[in-house]
């Protein structure tokens, strides 16, 4: 039955020919390793179009969708990570192959005649898979994706003429939004993969027009003296190994790796050191040479002149080989020059990065966000984007509130030298309220504003414990030594404290009043009016935060915040000045 069967198919479809001729097809030269380059390369565009489909099932290309669906795929769907790591290691690896295979072929001269526009279409197809994984590397959204597509509009909108249209088709509209996703997702699953499959064929279709090319040493013009043997079985168990292999290893490596890593969602408030693929690192480097109106000669000049270089070699070759001898020698050379030269281009940014303090610390700090984010997801994504679901947790919501509406003021306390104005972490605690008693003029707390009005401490460390327990017991907190905090109170008088900041709700105009300092109801006083006279008056250099500005939730989050913080150690070293 099967055997009928399999013969009304050939019969019908000429597969069997088909399969038939292309077993018995010469190869020049023989059998190689080097030849499996092309065959890999085919199996992995079958694996990134497998695993893609697979991906495509659950990813959703919009703003509030796209990071929560790659969350959902990465930690919710059944051998998510392991297919979505092996679309992203695969790309990697489909670039690597093309390359090599690129390489084997101008080695072995396949830009020679007949095969000219074999060699054209090769080289298309090599661009096209780059661009297809470039863009695909844009839609988790994350912060690495989404700070990568601000570069990625920001050059298009630089290229001369075209740039501002070329800008506004991508994203969609004058600014990044959905329309970006969908814009990027349609390039990457329909137009450039039809484009892919299209320029594939016709060169798979001039390939078996022309035939195999021969490796180096083979006579290219005596027919008759070539070795030549059959592509099965040799060959073909050559390709199949060197596939096998390659799979294996992407498997192993994904595994190891436990999948790709998601970021944080993308967010224009976070700041992250984004680097494109690493295929992209020498155009990323040269753009340091090449700014502003120059930049196109980084981003489209030098590498349009090298790819119409390469497809005109093989039109130009004939004429170069008639004055030199060796052109072909040359010629491998000097792409394999330029390679070489890219590929030191892309080191000097891995190199940088690699010992650029500032920016590992910027990506640690985009980290410790993403691992909140990925716990925060488990919860839920909100409907109305990613960036809500920090709201899962007040702490994590009113810290993030406090970067975007406070951190220009009150920056990091790692910073050295510190510019900002009264370092927040461990804020109200024990530790910082000692730190601040003895040296308030400290950059950490007013050394850096207009306010030198208060004295340090010198009553000593028993007495500064004791009236630090007393202004931490006003923050209603639950931890108060309340003896100490009552001898506290019986200092606070004695050593003058009262004689600027009031124990009531008026204040005296010249310090903050401190009834119930750091509590709720004090800093929700505060944050909305920080230039009342019950806090700091005429002094006040710090923004006040109306409804409108601020609204009830994320002055809550904020408060919630700030109170945590006393439960926090220390970050940094008071020094003055």
């Amino acid at each position: 039955m099967l055997r009928r069967v399999l013969t009304f198919v050939d019969e019908r479809s000429g597969l069997g020919a088909w399969l038939k001729e292309a077993a018995e097809s010469p190869l020049p030269g023989g059998a190689s390793w080097a030849r499996s380059f092309g065959a890999v390369t085919l199996a992995l565009i079958g694996l990134e179009a497998l695993t893609g489909i697979a991906l495509g099932a659950w990813y959703s290309p919009s703003v509030t969708d796209a990071w929560a669906s790659v969350h959902y795929i990465e930690y919710q769907v059944f051998m998510g990570s392991l297919v979505r790591g092996l679309h992203h290691f695969g790309g990697n690896a489909l670039i690597v192959m093309a390359l090599l295979h690129f390489i084997q072929a101008l080695v072995w001269g396949a830009y020679r005649a007949p095969r000219e526009l074999t060699w054209v279409t090769g080289l298309l197809v090599l661009q096209v898979l780059i661009v297809i994984s470039h863009t695909g590397y844009l839609l988790p959204n994350d912060l690495r994706a989404y700070w990568a597509t601000q570069v990625l509009l920001g050059i298009a909108g630089n290229q001369p003429v075209v740039g501002a249209p070329a800008q506004t088709v991508i994203q969609g509209g004058p600014a990044f939004g959905n329309a970006t996703l969908t814009h990027l997702y349609a390039l990457h699953v329909l137009l450039l993969p039809a484009a892919l499959a299209l320029l594939l064929g016709v060169h798979l279709k001039l390939r078996k027009r022309h035939g195999a090319e021969a490796p180096p040493g083979a006579a290219q013009t005596d027919s008759t003296t070539i070795k030549r043997t059959p592509y099965w079985p040799t060959q073909a168990a050559r390709d199949a190994a060197m596939t096998a292999a390659t799979f294996v290893g992407l498997f192993v490596y994904t595994s190891a790796n436990g999948g790709v890593e998601l970021g944080a969602p993308g967010d224009p408030a976070v700041e992250y050191v984004a680097r494109p693929e690493w295929y992209f690192l020498p155009i990323f480097q040269l753009r340091h040479w090449f700014t502003g109106s120059t930049e196109f000669i980084a981003t489209a000049g030098l590498p349009g002149v090298a790819v119409g270089a390469l497809c005109g070699l093989p039109f130009v070759y004939p004429r170069l080989q008639k004055k030199l001898p060796k052109a072909h020698a040359l010629i491998v050379a000097g792409v394999l020059g330029g390679l070489v030269g890219a590929i030191g281009l892309g080191g000097m940014t891995a190199w940088a990065d690699a010992n650029d303090q500032k920016a590992i610390e910027t990506n640690l700090k985009a980290e410790k966000i993403a691992h909140e984010a990925h716990r925060l997801a488990m919860i839920g994504v909100p409907v109305s984007g990613p960036l809500e679901l920090y709201k899962n947790d007040p702490l994590v919501w009113g810290a993030r509130v406090f970067l975007r509406e406070c951190a220009a003021c009150h920056s990091d306390c790692t910073e050295k030298p510190f510019k900002g104005v009264v370092c927040m972490n461990g804020y109200a605690g024990r530790a910082w309220l000692t730190t601040f008693l003895k040296d308030p003029h400290a950059p950490h707390y007013f050394g850096n504003t207009k306010i030198d009005e208060m004295d340090a401490f010198t009553g000593g460390d028993e007495k500064a414990k004791a009236i630090v327990e007393f202004v931490y017991s006003e923050g209603a907190r639950t931890d108060v030594n309340a003896e100490l905090a009552a001898k506290g109170r019986t200092l606070f008088d004695k050593e003058g404290c009262e004689s600027c900041h009031t124990l009531d709700d008026e204040g005296s105009g010249t310090a903050p009043a401190l009834k119930g300092y750091a509590s709720e109801k004090w800093l929700e006083a505060f944050i909305r009016t920080p230039d009342a006279a019950r806090f700091y008056g005429e002094l006040n250099e710090m923004d006040s935060f109306p409804h409108e500005k601020l609204d009830k939730s994320e002055l809550s989050a904020v408060i919630a915040y700030l109170r945590a913080q006393a439960a926090e150690p220390l970050n940094f070293a008071v020094t003055t000045p």
